[in-house]
């Protein structure tokens, strides 16, 4: 006996057949939704218990003596260079910023630039942790371009008071003239007062800046990092962004001091 094909006959749902489906469909998008909306909130509490931990973890350090970091920063264009020197003392909730001179040391008859030049940075550390008998490993070399970009990142915003009148050279030598006393510079003019030789004023107000306002210093080390060429790796990354943290909570009641020193100073101590 020859198999015989039934083509079986699509049936519309009834309406009330329909109606069912819609709402069963309605109340399966809503539970998606809802069980969204619980994930979202339960990935939020999570970020704001990480974060209130790891506020807790920087407030919870103790710093001593033994938890002091220098580095140096060296700002550069085709002919100058300038090297500042940042001492970071936590446990006395203090920063020092010392601008180093072209004799602070000498090699063959060679100034520090030229040290530099010919040596690179990390011959220039080795010998000034060697003159001044300071915990000096690491060193951040930034050119001029990079340097405005980083301190049009802080925003133009930056005040220093000037002991003296001065005349900026920008990066295309046009002269403009500041006066003796407090001046809210941009990123360029700040730039050119390091090259100029004010870098220890314009990195302990940069440091001011971060001691009295909530910046997202992940970010802004990232940013920098990038900017940069360093001998930091990123566990000393983050210890220095765990230092200027501490300082920053420490700073509520302005006990935090960011002096300025000179050479002599550093040597003397």
């Amino acid at each position: 006996m020859a198999l015989e094909f039934y083509k079986r006959r699509f049936r519309k749902p009834s309406k009330r057949m329909q109606y069912i489906l819609a709402f069963t469909a309605l109340l399966l998008a809503m539970a998606m939704a809802f069980s969204w909306m619980m994930i979202r909130h339960r990935l939020e509490q999570a970020r704001e218990e990480t974060s209130s931990n790891d506020s807790s973890a920087v407030s919870a350090v103790t710093y001593t003596a033994e938890d002091t970091a220098d580095l140096l920063v060296i700002v550069s264009d085709d002919e100058t260079a300038r090297f500042i020197l940042v001492h970071a003392d936590p446990a006395n909730k203090a920063i020092r910023v010392i601008n180093l001179p072209e004799d602070a040391i000498t090699t063959d008859d060679l100034t520090l630039t030229t040290l530099y030049q010919k040596r690179g940075s990390a011959y220039v550390v080795s010998q000034l942790a060697a003159n001044t008998g300071r915990p000096l490993r690491h060193y951040l070399t930034i050119s001029r371009a990079n340097t405005e970009k980083w301190f049009a990142r802080l925003g133009s915003d930056l005040t220093v008071t000037l002991k003296e009148d001065i005349v900026i050279l920008d990066d295309s030598s046009t002269q403009n003239s500041l006066t003796a006393g407090e001046h809210t510079l941009n990123a360029i003019q700040a730039t050119a007062l390091i090259l100029q030789n004010k870098g220890d004023e314009i990195i302990a107000a940069m440091l001011r800046q971060y001691l009295q306002n909530k910046r997202n210093l992940h970010g802004d080390f990232s940013y920098l990092a990038n900017l940069s060429h360093t001998s930091i790796r990123i566990g000393d990354f983050n210890s220095y962004r765990d230092k200027l943290e501490y300082l920053a909570e420490q700073n509520s009641e302005q006990t935090c001091s960011i002096t300025t020193q000179t050479y002599d100073d550093i040597i003397d101590n």
